[in-house]
């Protein structure tokens, strides 16, 4: 510990990562010794003199799981090994830049089938782990590329003519009769003073870069090239506006304003243009839009990544944030460092909260927060704490970094002391907690895929963006009026209009309410405070019961009224609850209904039972009276995100009177429900024998796995019970629930939605009074748009929307299947 602590210094420990890095281990659980520290205390917190030791003094048990931020890899993707996976010291295949993604496997996309073409023209495969590679490029950037070398041919004249440089001096010369020499003189002169600092502080690898981008050099505005070019001339965009806009006066002078900007090359935001306006003090609604005056700008800068710049969600993207990191859907993120080799770092600008940090320096004092992405949050053993401010003084500049012009940040404890020492007021900052981070290329692979749009900008904008949010902006509107306001300054309000009020909307103002609104205000409020274990708004979590062993646990909860007993062949339901608890994270699970296959003092492992996956499985049975072979299809069930590892890898389940006489099979559990696991021999070997039909048997590919504390104390699927996320199904309600089960069908787009059905339907039959139920809840459910049932406070509605959140997770989980298990995401969005 470090500062005033008064703990001890117990010692170090090390791990080594790379199993997770590489994906050849889920988990990593150690018990490491610590070393280095100190073994004793006087009692006071300090450690005795003459008790430091390098010995072992003491034992941490660490346990690690990883994800990757990147998305998955999909079938047609380039990728590329991480610096963690030498490709030479791994496989036997020649070591090239990148490999082509040819299969992702079934389940959780963890296994990837890679391949590469050799001297000889034989195609050649492997399977890499997908943590072991990263995303460097897809189908539409290879025709980008080959667009872009088709266009070297182009003549050095035909280049010139379409450069950024020739339109420019077009459209300065078409200003001089309107707007006279003199203004464009100033505009002129201004512009090249901007682009010389660009030149002065970027040095020569900047100026040559502007050079080549204004003279077309590399022919990226090929007329002839049909593909969409990020990096168009910005002065379209202007010039358009100005063309709707010809009889307001004002608009002309942002149009000209605007236009000076691309002109300059001023291409980091950071130019001559920034006015000295200042943010109105009055109340919260003078700040319902933002006044665009002439010293306000924006435009879309295509790739260029730079401090300063500022990167907004992108909409059009074949896979979006609805199902997954939600908070970056139509996020504003400033750029607060760069370096293309290494890392960037941003902070999101548009997520207020209504949440406070307490002051440990400044007596009652509390500073507002905003959530600034997911790495290093309130949430985390050592926050990351942004404070951006505009202040001038000296005394506070010194002790701060600048971003852009009139914008810097510092750390949260040299703000406190600023405050403290009377150089500044809490007022004077906007606090940020985590950050959002990608590293080297990561960020340019993400824009080739349309995940993101660059803008450049000027600070008066997103000050007073900033300041309309601290005026009182709700947390639940998720900052969409700023992604809307600049999407609108760069040209792409049309787009803006197109993607409002749908799926990932809602999902987003979804998110807002679980991790902005503070739980007084009935939110969940979880940067600060976790909220009751159940996951569900307003439940208080109860005491658990104080027991010696696990089956005392357990009697004692079914003793309490706190939960049934689950054991292994227990079939559970996902929660009935209106507000679903798998709407944000795992929504396969919304609506599922889950067999524990086996549950032990350190894990529950279920298999989901109404997931059928788009492949089935060929059984081949040989007739025993002609003797001739027919192939006989199983739908195959997606069971979990691990897969089994072995020589039956596969989970065949049966439910028939007739092969359990037979002895087909083991029971599962204590035979109540009358479930039993066999082989693919057995099925096969049953059916051949007459004795059994294909229908007979699910087959699960893939586990779900819940991990229990010390001694299975409130962990693991007795504990999802006990929180209120699952539900027991009595043993009556098997024989329905198994029935509606085997009408599923292997999953395709054709049968989707009848799929999901009966998947509802056979979840519904394992609860209670579903028809009664749904049936009033149809009653209620508001008819038309935003009208007259219309309440932003029916916390049975999205905020400002006239949804069920009901319905949305019915959504989320259509969406979920339609993207992971078929493969059509766009299926999920009708």
């Amino acid at each position: 510990y470090g500062g005033d602590s008064d703990d001890p210094f117990l010692g170090s420990a090390s791990i080594d990562v790379t199993p997770l890095l590489t994906g050849k281990k889920v988990t990593l659980d150690k018990w490491l010794p610590l070393s280095g520290g100190s073994s004793g205390s006087n009692g006071n917190g300090d450690c005795s003199s003459g008790s430091n030791t390098t010995s072992n003094v003491a034992t941490v048990r660490c346990v690690c799981e990883y994800e990757t931020s990147d998305p998955a890899p999909r079938p047609g993707d380039q990728v590329r090994f991480t610096r963690f996976c030498q490709a030479a010291d791994l496989y036997p295949v020649p070591i090239t830049l990148s490999y082509k993604v040819q299969e992702v496997s079934l389940g959780d996309g963890s296994d990837i089938v890679l391949e590469y073409t050799t001297p000889e023209g034989w195609i050649c495969t492997f399977i890499a782990h997908r943590f072991m590679v990263l995303i460097c490029g897809d189908n539409s950037n290879n025709e980008q590329r080959s667009t872009l070398d088709r266009s070297q041919n182009v003549s050095l004249q035909e280049r010139l003519s379409e450069s950024p440089l020739v339109r420019d001096l077009q459209s300065t010369v078409t200003r001089l009769p309107d707007e006279g020499l003199l203004f464009v003189s100033l505009d002129a002169i201004q512009g090249a003073g901007s682009l010389l600092d660009r030149w002065w502080n970027g040095g020569v690898d900047t100026a040559l870069g502007d050079i080549q981008y204004a003279t077309n050099w590399d022919g990226r505005f090929n007329p002839n090239n049909n593909t969409n070019n990020t990096a168009a001339s910005i002065l379209d965009t202007e010039e358009q506006g100005a063309d709707d806009d010809d009889d307001d006066d004002d608009n002309t002078k942002e149009d000209a304003a605007a236009a000076t900007a691309a002109a300059t090359g001023d291409l980091d935001g950071i130019g001559a243009l920034f006015g000295e306006t200042t943010t109105s003090s009055g109340d919260a609604t003078d700040f319902q839009m933002t006044p665009l005056d002439p010293s306000q700008w924006a435009y879309d800068s295509g790739k260029v990544i730079e401090q300063g710049a500022v990167i907004l969600g992108g909409v059009e993207q074949e896979y979006g944030f609805g199902l997954r990191q939600q908070y970056f859907h139509k996020a504003a993120i400033l750029v607060l460092d760069h370096d293309e080799k290494q890392f960037t770092k941003g902070i999101i600008l548009n997520r207020p909260t209504d949440l406070t940090l307490e002051d440990d320096i400044n007596e009652g004092v509390k500073w507002r927060v905003w959530f600034g992405g997911d790495v290093q949050g309130l949430d985390a053993a050592n926050p990351d704490i942004v404070c951006l401010h505009s202040l001038k003084n000296d005394q506070v500049m010194r002790a701060s970094i600048p971003v852009m012009k009139d914008i810097q940040w510092t750390t949260f404890e040299n703000a406190k002391r600023l405050v403290k020492v009377g150089a500044a007021s809490p007022s004077d900052f906007w606090v940020f907690c985590g950050y959002a981070g990608w590293g080297p290329d990561q960020l340019m692979g993400e824009l080739d895929r349309k995940s993101w749009y660059m803008v450049a900008t000027d600070s008066q904008t997103l000050l007073q963006e900033l300041a309309r949010q601290s005026a009182g902006a709700d947390p639940r509107e998720a900052g969409l009026d700023t992604w809307n306001l600049l999407m609108g300054m760069i040209g792409k309000q049309e787009t803006s209009d197109d993607y409002s009020g749908g799926f990932d909307d809602l999902m987003l103002k979804e998110w807002a309410l679980k991790h902005l609104l503070s739980e007084e205000a009935g939110g969940g409020g979880e940067m600060v405070r976790r909220s009751s274990s159940s996951g569900l708004p307003g439940q208080q979590e109860q005491p658990l019961p104080v027991t010696d062993s696990i089956d005392e646990f357990l009697e004692s909860v079914a003793a309490s009224g706190l939960g049934e007993e689950v054991t292994e062949g227990t079939i559970v339901r996902a929660s009935s609850a209106d507000r679903s608890p798998f709407l944000l994270d795992d929504q396969e699970l919304h609506k599922s209904l889950i067999l524990v296959i086996s549950d032990d003092e350190n894990l529950s492992v279920g298999v989901i039972l109404n997931r059928p996956a788009a492949k089935g499985i060929d059984i081949q049975i040989k007739d025993k009276n002609t003797g001739q072979t027919r192939t006989e299809v199983i739908a195959l069930r997606y069971g979990g995100q691990y897969a089994i590892r072995g020589s039956e890898p596969l989970i065949w389940l049966h439910r028939s009177n007739s092969l359990k006489s037979a002895g087909v099979g083991a029971e599962l559990g204590d035979g109540k429900n009358g479930i039993y696991k066999c082989s693919s021999g057995d099925v096969s070997a049953s059916i051949e024998q007459g004795i059994a039909r294909p229908e007979d048997f699910l087959v699960v590919s893939g586990v779900s796995v819940w991990t229990k504390g010390e001694g299975g104390i409130a962990r693991g699927m007795q504990d999802e019970v006990r929180k209120g996320k699952f539900e027991v199904i009595s043993q009556s309600k098997t024989s329905e629930v198994w029935r509606m089960l085997l009408m599923q069908d292997v999953l395709s787009k054709v049968n989707l939605i009848q799929n999901l059905a009966l998947a509802g339907k056979a979840w519904s039959r394992g609860g209670g009074d579903v028809n009664g139920r749904d049936k009033q809840k149809a009653e209620n459910t508001p008819m038309g748009g935003l009208g007259d049932n219309f309440d932003e406070e029916d916390d049975t509605l999205v905020f400002k929307s006239d949804v069920k959140v009901a319905d949305l997770s019915d959504k989320a989980l259509r969406s979920w299947v339609a993207t992971f298990l078929l493969g059509a995401p766009t299926l999920g969005e009708s």
